[in-house]
């Protein structure tokens, strides 16, 4: 049994399946950008598009059978300064899932949709609370996320979540927005296109 990504989007159902949680890549040595402080400014790397209104245009992470789902679903983009994270939002419109944490990858692409390498550290981890009604989750990072001028994928998934659970609980679920999204089942490296997302935002400083 296994949590399954299922994307509703205008009452279509896709359903996407999971393999094992790649996390081999947090520890690479990242080339250190250097931020002057001068020309800096606040901008968007990634926001998150215009909302799907039309039907019950909902996706999420469903609980179906026993074990956690590996799915990353995100979005791309692109920066041509050096660009540095200083806080990633997106917005949850209910959890049933006890004990859910997520987390936020972000990777380096090449050629267009292939992952290159993680950029992160260490993982991006961030508590979902159980919710009937729409929450903003918003992370701050602690440690301090330099890229380089390039493209990245930042994606969504879950890391872990409480045992007591059944085929019962509801699920995790995001709203859908008009905006080119991806997803991968680790350890594959190439990412698979949906013409949705679900909304990530990344906030930071460019030069």
């Amino acid at each position: 049994m296994k949590i399954k990504l299922l994307l509703a989007a205008l009452l279509l159902p896709l359903a996407l399946g999971a393999q094992q949680v790649d996390t081999t890549m947090y520890y690479d040595q990242i080339p250190e950008l250097v931020f002057t402080g001068k020309a800096t400014k606040e901008k968007y790397l990634l926001r998150k598009g215009v909302a799907v209104l039309a039907g019950q245009a909902l996706g999420g992470f469903i609980y179906q059978d026993g074990k956690l789902s590996s799915m990353e679903f995100g979005s791309t983009a692109s920066t041509g300064k050096p660009f540095r994270v200083q806080e990633i939002s997106f917005t949850v419109v209910s959890n049933g899932i006890p004990g859910c944490k997520g987390r936020i990858g972000i990777y380096r692409l090449e050629k267009e949709t292939k992952i290159y390498r993680n950029v992160l550290r260490k993982p991006l981890l961030v508590d979902i609370p159980v919710q009937e009604s729409a929450n903003e989750i918003v992370i701050r990072p602690e440690e301090t996320i330099d890229l380089e001028p390039g493209r990245y994928f930042i994606a969504f998934s879950i890391e872990r979540y409480s045992p007591d659970i059944s085929e019962d609980t509801p699920g995790l679920y995001f709203k859908f927005y008009h905006h080119d999204g991806y997803y991968r089942e680790p350890p594959a490296v190439k990412l698979k296109y949906l013409p949705v997302s679900i909304g990530i935002r990344v906030k930071g400083l460019s030069i």
